[in-house]
């Protein structure tokens, strides 16, 4: 090998010999950056979704405890709740049997009289049509002596008296409905009664009268409390699976 050969070997090595580290020393940067670039990643990563699920534990404990608040309301004034939709129906009723009496008088100023007894039926068959809460409820009518007008779906006692009729425990409901038509006023009252005849349990049952002036009498209507609640654990149901359904959509 002459001197130029060892010369051109000696340039090569040094030119291609400094290349090569470089090339190296580069590969393993951008591996670690590449590297730093992958951990700060999956850091950012882990942190935004330890964020989201502590944000998201937050507003379902939050939707949790405002439904549970609204539950615990319904619930604690669910009898409140009875009583309202009670005076309701009866107030209802009232007016139909007002207007019923009204539009009757006024026939009457241009000769077109009915009975007393023609006017009364009248109102019978229209309040003994409100049928609601699934069958359940019904309006019915007591006459100053305790005898019953209107019993929509008990028609056998109709006509009957039934001022000393006690319900399961003993007490005369029937009384505080004739003291309520001589006070001429509106009434709630408990007492506790069989929802069937094979029944031989006795349920609490709330009932609202209010006087009718025109012919002495009592409207009222009741429910039984567990039916009532019944209806609200149904609803209350429904509203939790609507919860439910929004959150998953």
């Amino acid at each position: 090998m002459n001197t130029f050969e060892i010369n051109k070997n000696i340039l090569n090595i040094i030119k291609y010999g400094a290349v090569i580290p470089i090339i190296v020393f580069a590969f393993i940067m951008t591996y670690i950056l590449i590297e730093q670039k992958n951990n700060e990643l999956k850091k950012q990563i882990e942190d935004t979704k330890a964020e989201f699920l502590k944000d998201n534990k937050r507003i379902v404990k939050d939707e949790v405890m405002r439904v549970i608040e609204s539950l615990n309301y319904e619930i604690k004034n669910s009898e409140a709740e009875l009583k309202r939709f009670l005076k309701e129906k009866v107030y209802e009723a009232h007016s139909i049997a007002t207007n019923i009496y009204l539009d009757e008088s006024n026939h009457a100023k241009i000769g077109h009289t009915h009975s007393k007894e023609h006017i009364l039926r009248t109102i019978k068959y229209a309040l003994g049509g409100m049928i609601y809460n699934k069958g359940r409820g019904y309006i019915f009518i007591n006459d100053n002596t305790g005898t019953n007008i209107l019993q929509p779906l008990n028609k056998s006692i109709e006509g009957k008296n039934l001022y000393d009729y006690e319900d399961a425990k003993g007490y005369k409901y029937m009384q505080k409905i004739v003291q309520t038509i001589k006070n001429k006023t509106e009434t709630f009252d408990k007492y506790y009664w069989y929802k069937s005849k094979d029944d031989k349990t006795p349920y609490e049952k709330i009932s609202f009268y209010k006087y009718f002036e025109p012919y002495d009498i009592a409207i009222g209507t009741g429910e039984y409390l567990v039916d009532f609640e019944n209806e609200l654990k149904e609803r209350l149901l429904k509203k939790i699976n609507k919860i439910r359904f929004d959150d998953n959509r």
